[in-house]
């Protein structure tokens, strides 16, 4: 900054502390005169970021308790003891339950891999989309990033069209970014962004975007 750069471009400088979202985030908002409440929208956008995080981990700490404990519970003393040993049941459950870790491991593995292909990304993140109760709070998830994400870009003074952009890039789940990125074409054509969201999106949360924007200063979506 000493130097003359922005504040943006100083931050670009060190890719492995500022992610490129908050690159541009803040680069917008140095470009439309609204840096504060940019730098206030990123804040709010972290904060509830962290908050998802948590209720995430809450909510499934239960069921992960369950599915480890439940068959040494419910099975005791019945197939325990009349049908099996207790190793032949014990090494029965841990071969069920490594079903699950195999899953989750190359879940990990495919998302963390250097060279990730985005078609596979895609594939896996439907793929989870359509767990019982998982799926579901991941979709939730993907879908309250993007109107998060949306909705601070535009108190930071940010056109439609760059809201819809960013919003669909960083929601964290491309299979939610699938079926939201045809708002971006329907902001282009000065249209209402929800227009252009897939049919496969939950009719509640359109109906509510739609009831919200009617009813708030996002006059215009």
């Amino acid at each position: 900054i000493e130097k003359g750069k922005s504040f943006a471009e100083a931050m670009r400088l060190k890719p492995d502390v500022f992610p490129e979202f908050d690159v541009q985030f803040i680069e917008i908002g140095e470009h439309s005169g609204y840096l504060p409440e940019s730098l206030k929208a990123l804040a709010e956008w972290y904060e509830i970021k962290s908050k998802i995080a948590e209720i995430i981990i809450s909510g499934l700490r239960y069921p992960i308790f369950l599915l480890h404990v439940a068959p040494f519970i419910l099975n005791f003393p019945g197939l325990f003891l009349r049908h099996y040993g207790p190793m032949e049941y014990f090494i029965r459950v841990i071969s069920f339950l490594s079903q699950f870790y195999i899953l989750a491991g190359g879940i990990y593995v495919i998302h963390w891999w250097p060279s990730r292909d985005e078609r596979v990304l895609l594939f896996t993140d439907k793929v989870m989309s359509m767990m019982p109760v998982l799926g579901r709070a991941l979709l939730n998830m993907g879908l309250a990033r993007y109107s998060r994400i949306f909705l601070s870009l535009y108190k930071a003074g940010v056109t439609m069209k760059k809201c819809a952009e960013m919003a669909t890039t960083h929601c964290g789940n491309r299979y939610v970014a699938k079926m939201v990125a045809g708002g971006i074409q329907s902001a282009r054509l000065k249209k209402p962004v929800s227009t252009g969201f897939s049919k496969e999106i939950p009719h509640d949360f359109i109906a509510l975007w739609r009831a919200l924007s009617t009813t708030s200063d996002l006059y215009h979506e």
